[in-house]
Parts: C-alpha cells; sequence; structure tokens
C-alpha cells in the first residue's frame, strides 16, 4: 500500500493585472419576483446583478466565470478576488498576495499533515480585503440551531451582497464539508437548507443540501468547520461543539487605500511572518506548526534524519502517527505551494518598490530576486518527488473528477512512483540540498526586506529580526 497524499487539488494561479486604485459600484438590491422561466428586471440589469426570490429561494443572479483550479491551501484568496470583483475592483492578484502576506506564509507540522498549509488563511483573507479598503466581518453559529446562520445569509443576500464560508466546497454529488476550501454563497433556502454556490464546474452545487459535517448531535443540521487561528472568539480546527458554521460577511469599501502604507505594511507582515513563533493548535489535526524559517529549517532537518532505502525499509524505519498525520511526505508536497506563493512574493515586492522611498528600492528587488530563487528551488525539490507539474495536475483532475482509486492503474502508478522516489535514499540527498538552497535564497530575502524597511524608516526590531 502507497504512501498518499489525503488532501490533492489543482494548480493554475491566476494573475491579473492592474494596480489602480478600486472602484466601486454596489450591486442592485431590490428583490425581483421570479414567474416561471422568466424574471423581471429593470433596464440596466445588464450591468449589475439582480437579488432574486421564488418561492423560499433567495438568491443573486451573477454567474461570472470563476476559475477553480488553483491550490486548496490558496482558495481563501481567490475568493477573496472574486468577491472584491462582484463589486467591480480591478484586483491585482498578486498585490493581494503580497498585500495579505499570504505570498510569505509557511508553516510545518513534524508529524506532516496535509492541514498544514491552513493555518494561515483566516488572518490573511481578512487582511486581504483591508488591502482594497473593505472589511471582513466573522459570523459563527452557536449549538444545534442552525435557522439564526441561514437566517444571516438570507439577510446578506437580500442585501446584494455574497457570503464566503470556508470549509463549503463544491462537489460532484453536491455540497460537502472540506475544512481547506472556501467558497461564496450566492443564493439561499432557510427552510430547505440549502445553498447555491458561486461556481462553474460543479452544477450539483446550485441550491444543494448544506452539509452534515461531522456533528454527534443525532439530529441533522448542517455543518462546516475551518482551521482557525489569532481571530478573537475563535477556537482551533473542529473547535469546540456549535462553535463552527463558519461566514465571513464583506463589507465596503470603508476607507481608502494608501498604497505606500499598505506595501510597508505587508513588508513587515512578511518579515514578522518569517520569525513567528509556533503556533499551537488543539483538537483533530491539533499540535504545534512551526512557522517561517524555524519552518523550512525543521523540514530540513526531518528530510536529512529519514531512514531507509527503498519503500517497504522506508515506512518500517519513519512510523507515522496515523490520520491526519502521515509523514514527511505530506509536507513536500506543499513546497508548491511555497513556491506559488514565493513567485507571487517576487511580483508584488517589485510593484511595492515603485512606491517606496528611493532608498528602499535596492533592497526591495534584491529581496524579490531572492523570492525568486525560493520558488525555483522549491518547485524543483517537489518535482523531485512528484515529477513533472503537469503530472501532478492530472492526477489532481482525477481526483477532483473522483475517478481515482486503487483500481485506477494511472492514479496507482502515479503514486507507486512518487513513494519510490521519497523512499530512495540517494534522491534524498538531492532533495535536501534543494530544500538547503531554498532555506539559505529564504533567509536572503528576508534579510533584504529588513533593510528595505529599515531604509524607509520603518522600526523592525519589535518583530523579532
Amino acid at each position: 500500500m502507497t504512501l498518499r497524499l489525503q488532501i490533492i487539488s489543482v494548480i493554475g494561479l491566476i494573475m491579473i493585472a492592474g494596480l489602480g486604485l478600486p472602484t466601486v459600484a454596489g450591486p442592485r438590491t431590490d428583490l425581483v419576483e421570479e414567474s416561471g422561466e422568466n424574471a423581471m428586471t429593470s433596464e440596466n440589469s445588464e450591468m449589475q446583478p439582480e437579488v432574486r426570490c421564488e418561492g423560499g429561494r433567495v438568491w443573486i443572479d451573477y454567474a461570472p466565470d470563476v476559475d477553480e483550479s488553483y491550490l486548496s491551501g490558496l482558495s481563501h484568496i481567490m475568493r477573496v478576488a472574486d468577491v472584491l470583483r462582484f463589486h467591480d475592483v480591478d484586483v491585482d492578484y498578486e498585490w493581494l498576495m503580497g498585500a495579505s502576506g499570504e505570498a510569505f506564509a509557511y508553516y510545518y507540522h513534524p508529524d506532516g499533515t496535509y492541514l498544514t498549509p491552513f493555518v494561515h488563511s483566516w488572518d490573511s483573507a481578512l487582511v486581504a480585503l483591508e488591502a482594497y479598503g473593505f472589511e471582513g466581518e466573522w459570523r459563527f453559529g452557536k449549538g444545534a440551531d442552525v435557522e439564526p446562520t441561514l437566517r444571516a445569509i438570507r439577510d446578506e443576500i437580500q442585501a446584494g451582497r455574497l457570503v464566503l464560508a470556508p470549509g463549503i466546497k463544491a462537489s460532484t454529488n453536491g455540497v460537502n464539508s472540506r475544512c481547506h476550501w472556501w467558497f461564496i454563497l450566492k443564493g439561499v433556502d432557510v427552510e430547505e437548507r440549502k445553498v447555491s454556490l458561486l461556481q462553474t464546474r460543479d452544477r450539483a452545487a446550485d441550491f444543494a443540501l448544506l452539509p452534515k459535517g461531522d456533528s454527534p448531535d443525532p439530529a441533522f443540521h448542517p455543518r462546516w468547520y475551518g482551521i482557525v487561528r489569532t481571530v478573537v472568539g475563535m477556537d482551533s480546527h473542529y473547535g469546540p461543539r456549535g462553535e463552527d458554521t463558519p461566514l465571513l460577511f464583506v463589507r465596503g469599501p470603508v476607507r481608502a487605500v494608501d498604497r505606500r502604507q499598505c506595501a510597508l505594511g505587508a513588508m513587515r507582515r512578511a518579515a514578522k511572518l518569517a520569525h513567528e513563533d509556533p503556533v499551537k493548535l488543539d483538537g483533530w489535526g491539533g499540535g504545534t506548526y512551526l512557522a517561517g524559517i524555524p519552518a523550512l529549517e525543521r523540514l530540513l532537518s526531518d528530510i536529512e534524519a529519514a531512514k531507509g532505502d527503498g519503500v517497504e525499509e522506508f515506512k518500517r524505519l519513519n512510523p507515522t502517527k496515523g490520520d491526519p498525520f502521515a509523514g514527511v511526505h505530506e509536507e513536500v508536497v506543499h513546497l508548491r505551494l511555497l513556491s506559488e506563493r514565493r513567485r507571487a512574493a517576487a511580483a508584488f515586492l517589485r510593484k511595492a518598490a515603485l512606491q517606496l522611498p528611493e532608498a528602499a528600492r535596492s533592497h526591495t528587488h534584491a529581496a524579490a530576486a531572492r523570492y525568486d530563487e525560493v520558488a525555483r528551488y522549491a518547485l524543483d525539490a517537489f518535482e523531485l518527488r512528484h515529477g513533472p507539474d503537469r503530472e501532478y495536475d492530472r492526477i489532481c483532475e482525477l481526483e477532483r473528477l473522483e475517478a481515482y482509486g486503487d483500481d485506477v492503474p494511472e492514479w496507482t502508478a502515479y503514486w507507486k512512483r512518487a513513494d519510490e522516489n521519497l523512499a530512495d535514499a540517494e534522491k534524498r540527498k538531492d532533495l535536501a540540498r534543494l530544500v538547503g538552497r531554498t532555506l539559505e535564497a529564504e533567509r536572503a530575502a528576508v534579510a533584504e526586506i529588513e533593510a528595505a524597511l529599515r531604509a524607509a524608516g520603518v522600526p523592525v526590531e519589535d518583530i523579532g529580526v
């Protein structure tokens, strides 16, 4: 039996041009009663989405071409970008990644888990909204009564506002609870406990029954979850029962954005993330998640310490703790996410340099160059185990289509090769060498960011540098 990832997803990042300050035109909020297949619409309905109702259903008539091919570890940023575009904001994806801090994040769990990339998402989603003058407001369900949550969704939809739902995922069979995915609610039927998701691939998610999740309550009621940290009033992953069904309401624009301050704030955040203290979570998937440079240092150390040559010997000498902890191979796959994050970091810094004082620009460009190196070495390390990214993308697509398993030759052959690559002692030496170069470039990039901040007169001593 091969070592396998429990969660995989397709990558295909969207790079969207445009750096101007957002101009915002809110959606129409008047309800349009449906009559049969036809709807009464106003004469300017082609310009702004309408809010419609039919029976108990209320939804926003809005169906953009949403790209769902991306790393699940970035789904929160992609969905924030989609909500901002709904509000007619010209979103620059690289700027959003950098300004939110997501481009500079990295976490690692010594026991290896697919949950690692999602430790940061709740924080960076809020900062991403702020980068364009918006703000987010969290809401959580209490106890077994889900009706208040559904009514809150309805109120937002009736007001013409989309709702972010961490932990809800569109699937071929409807809507499921997946703690690491974020989707957007555009419609709700309170009585039927159904929602409509803003998505394009899986039409079964159009007014589908909400997921039950893993609630122990014998009475059916919807539940969905997310990994939570550092936000006041929220507990860790799966938390205490009743502290679930998270929703993120979006308000704005509420303030003007100073691009220079946004850039400097993001760079200060980058330096802080590099030296962040370990993140401790409770409950399922809990434990200590290392952050920043110490996380990369521990990854390198664990790869170097792995024993065995050949799959069977490797499994015997490197036992795992069991779900959701499956060993270092779960963390190696996250190197691709690290690569994508750092590519965005480099692009963000080159744009940020235009906003900074002259004395800070050379250091900022130097940091961007080093982050390019991090992205390249991290991807090379990923491919050493997983092969060319196009092959991994194909396997991810099989998973999305639910066309995978031990009875699918393409699936089993791929993971057999991946496991053999990691279990090969010589290849692990090459892997350690590439991770070592990744770490070296990361340290150099952070040092240049700190130098740029000092040159711009921004204090860094209070963030552990």
